[in-house]
């Protein structure tokens, strides 16, 4: 069974945006340690999670912060011309 910590410091290792002796450093361990987790845990799945279920939370996530500045780009835009009439 894998711990929260050992889980955690996975995922944060799958959808980093810093190194991975970054991300091992703060959960105190090393980045072998860390590699060593992601392949304990990920086994012969990992190539597919690493190319699919991440990508596509990765896309949608960004998608959905897409959308959010979009909405917030049209409320100001509204709000500027109300202003100016």
């Amino acid at each position: 069974m894998f711990s929260y910590k050992e889980k955690k410091a996975v995922i944060d290792l799958m959808i980093r945006d810093r190194s991975a002796k970054d991300i091992a450093d703060d959960h105190g361990v090393t980045s072998v340690t860390l590699y060593n987790w992601k392949n304990d845990l990920l086994g012969s799945e990992r190539e597919w999670i690493m190319n699919n279920k991440i990508e596509t939370s990765t896309n949608d996530e960004i998608n959905k912060w897409k959308r959010k500045i979009e909405s917030r780009n049209r409320k100001i835009k509204k709000r500027s011309i109300s202003f100016t009439t």
